[in-house]
């Protein structure tokens, strides 16, 4: 994870949702980013998890968000059953995974987390 550009959303129990820009500098806990660069679009919760839609500049200027080009973006992704409390990440536990794609270049799609 060193490295990264990290975007977490969650629901709070009361139901309002949360969305963060973070970063990793070494394989510890990410670091929320000074600069938010995302905005929440939408979200919604279902039945089996939840879905959220944010949106990003390509370039945002911002030292910890990697400019987004046209080749191919490796994306990591994952997921905790817990809420963070007071600014503390939940570990991910073994649910996460790696996907490559385009995300200039995606027409009428979404990236999506396999279903396990």
């Amino acid at each position: 994870m060193p490295g990264s550009d990290i975007i977490m959303g969650w629901f709070t129990d009361n139901g309002d949702f949360i969305l963060n820009d973070y970063y990793a500098e070494k394989s510890t806990a990410p670091i929320k980013d000074p600069s938010q660069d995302v905005e929440l679009i939408e979200a919604e919760q279902m039945d089996n998890g939840f879905r959220f839609v944010f949106r990003r500049r390509w370039d945002t200027c911002d030292d910890n968000d990697f400019k987004i080009q046209d080749d191919t973006v490796r994306i990591i992704w994952a997921w905790s059953d817990e809420i963070p409390v007071d600014g503390a990440l939940p570990w991910h536990a073994g649910n996460r995974g790696v996907q490559s794609a385009f995300l200039k270049h995606r027409i009428g799609g979404a990236f999506r987390i396999p279903e396990q």
